[in-house]
């Protein structure tokens, strides 16, 4: 029962790695609530959540995340994730502006506590290390 809530926790995070945004739509709950702590971007709904991780293959087009760890309490998955990938799209950053593209490779921990209900992913709790991130792609001096 575990590895399955696992499996099913992963779909969406596997469908990213492989830019398949059917395959991640059909991952998620319609009406999936998707919380990005480090931005502070909440997202309502399968349309909402679907554009926002896609802003993130426009950032960083070859991004993905490997699962390091995973546990489970009822219906709720806490994996711990490595994402990595290469800046080589504009980064939005949170006053409006965008970071231009810098070629380079970032590696952070992340945190993603997901609830499953009937199959799908129905909320989400996101959580990196967003100074990390930006260190790596020159945002953020040293």
């Amino acid at each position: 029962m575990a590895e399955d809530l696992v499996a099913i926790a992963w779909k969406p995070i596997e469908a990213f790695n492989n830019g398949d945004w059917d395959a991640y739509r059909a991952g998620i709950a319609d009406d999936i609530v998707s919380e990005e702590l480090a931005t502070g971007r909440t997202t309502h709904g399968a349309d909402e959540d679907v554009a926002l991780t896609g802003g993130w293959k426009v950032s960083f087009p070859d991004g993905n995340g490997t699962l390091d760890a995973s546990y489970v309490s009822g219906d709720t998955v806490i994996m711990e994730i490595t994402w990595r990938g290469s800046q080589t799209g504009p980064f939005p950053l949170l006053d409006g502006t965008e970071f231009p593209p810098s070629g380079r490779r970032v590696e952070m921990p992340a945190v993603m506590i997901a609830t499953i209900k009937d199959g799908k992913v129905k909320k989400v709790r996101h959580l990196f290390d967003l100074l990390t991130m930006l260190t790596q792609i020159g945002a953020v001096p040293k």
